[in-house]
Parts: C-alpha cells; sequence; structure tokens
C-alpha cells in the first residue's frame, strides 16, 4: 500500500468534519490549510505514478 494514500484518506476525512462546522474565518483558514495538504500529498502521488 502507498503511504501516501492512507495521509490522503485521512485529509479527505479532515475536510469532510470540517464543513460540518458553522462557516467561520477560522474553518476557512483550516479548510485552506487542508486542501493545500491535499494538494501536496496528490501532486506526489501523480509524480510517482508518472515517473514510472
Amino acid at each position: 500500500m502507498d503511504a501516501a494514500s492512507p495521509k490522503v484518506a485521512r485529509i479527505n476525512h479532515q475536510i469532510r468534519r470540517l464543513m460540518e462546522r458553522p462557516s467561520s474565518v477560522e474553518r476557512t483558514a483550516e479548510y485552506v490549510r487542508l486542501l493545500g495538504l491535499w494538494a501536496e500529498v496528490t501532486t506526489a502521488l501523480d509524480g510517482r505514478a508518472t515517473a514510472a
């Protein structure tokens, strides 16, 4: 199993839970942070897939 796959699943879970919270400046900031992490992890996965 790819080590990044569980990371993507955890980030997706955190995003889903976050979106259950009421809209706020803090929620927006956390969403931006999580999307950044998601982009880093999925970009790394894409890089490995194209390098193979």
